[in-house]
């Protein structure tokens, strides 16, 4: 459910080890909290903070759009493939 709550501005409770690619997304965006699969006292804590830090919730919203709307929008991913294929970025 990574894409559907960038899409929609939320911060993301990301369920993954560290480098999974929806961590490494999550974590080098700000765009929520990675927790290790099995980390039950993490989602505990990933939660409370939210809920005493309406800004950060703000912030991680926020940066997950505009990660969403950077990276993975049709539009973004056919500009990805035409780079990969023709090995040069697509003429605005």
């Amino acid at each position: 459910k990574l894409y559907p709550s960038m899409a929609a501005g939320t911060p993301v409770l990301c369920l993954a080890q560290s480098g999974d690619d929806e961590a490494r997304i999550v974590e080098g965006h700000d765009a929520g909290v990675r927790v290790s699969q099995g980390d039950v006292d993490g989602v505990v804590d990933a939660v409370e903070s939210w809920m005493a830090d309406g800004d950060r919730v703000t912030r991680q919203g926020d940066n997950a759009r505009e990660a969403f709307e950077a990276s993975f929008t049709a539009d973004a991913s056919i500009d990805d493939y035409y780079e990969l294929l023709t090995g040069s970025a697509p003429q605005e």
